[in-house]
């Protein structure tokens, strides 16, 4: 008998548009060389019951997975999730969406929950009232997100707010739940030229997880992609520096692969990278 190594710890894979959290896995001989768990879109625990996400649970908790849901694709103000509550009825459904979420996390032991802001309404609500809005709702999802023992990461995305790693943190203090953190994207920082250094202290016990991916420019040198692979990227290196900021952070590799063989590649650099970000 020969006893499998164990997992790797805190190393993520973002699963898309799947049937099964356990077929994927089984589609991928060597995930547990790499990963040791998933993060799985929000529809996925929408639009099953809970009776048969707990049929789910037994293999999931067997092979101890963590599995994490990401909100991010539904918070778009309309129409999906809103956290604004500058129309009652759709707020208050948006809420129930969460809450329900959050139930069903607890099938799946499940205790990290990603989400992002959204664009401000066009009409009759002001910016200020919109950036009060976002802190209250975030400080009740943190506060329902606790009592069920679950994280709320703040993922920081191209094309909605927060801007910056500053203002970020600047909405995570005015929330002050200790249980939301900020989830940075490596490519956003390196297409914003980000001095790791310079950011370090910005996160200190408030980096939850990492958003491990490379950045893509038109030839006008505009960003276009926020999801490009790392293996064979140019700025390796600098994304190494970054997770060595916090070693014990969860990593998520979050490229958008068009196979499973740029998949494997993309698995192997981030093992290089971790194993470089801890020298």
């Amino acid at each position: 008998h020969v006893k499998p190594p164990p997992h790797p710890k805190g190393r993520t894979l973002p699963l898309r548009g799947i049937r099964s959290i356990k077929e994927e896995i089984l589609a991928r001989p060597t995930f547990f060389d790499y990963f040791d768990g998933v993060v799985v879109d929000w529809k996925y625990f929408q639009q099953r019951g809970k009776d048969l996400l707990q049929q789910e649970a037994g293999w999931i908790k067997r092979q101890g997975l963590r599995v994490i849901v990401d909100l991010t694709s539904g918070i778009n103000l309309y129409p999906d999730l809103r956290l604004i509550d500058n129309l009652e009825e759709d707020y208050l459904a948006s809420m129930a969406a969460v809450e329900d979420i959050l139930s069903k996390m607890e099938i799946m032991d499940s205790h990290d929950l990603i989400l992002s802001l959204h664009r401000s309404p066009e009409t009759n609500f002001t910016s200020e009232q919109t950036s009060s809005s976002f802190e209250t709702t975030l400080r009740q999802i943190c506060k329902r997100a606790e009592a069920v023992q679950v994280n709320v990461h703040l993922r920081m995305c191209h094309g909605k707010p927060p801007w910056s790693i500053d203002s970020a943190m600047q909405l995570i203090q005015k929330v002050n739940a200790p249980n939301l953190l900020l989830a940075p994207s490596t490519a956003l920082l390196l297409a914003r030229e980000a001095d790791p250094e310079a950011i370090a202290n910005i996160l200190k016990n408030k980096l939850g997880l990492w958003f491990v991916c490379a950045p893509d420019f038109d030839v006008a040198g505009r960003l276009w992609n926020a999801n490009a692979p790392i293996a064979g990227h140019d700025q390796k290196d600098r994304i190494a520096e970054f997770l060595a900021i916090d070693p014990d952070a969860i990593v998520i590799l979050d490229g958008v692969y068009k196979d499973h063989d740029e998949e494997y590649l993309d698995a192997h650099a981030l093992n290089d990278l971790i194993q470089r970000s801890e020298e």
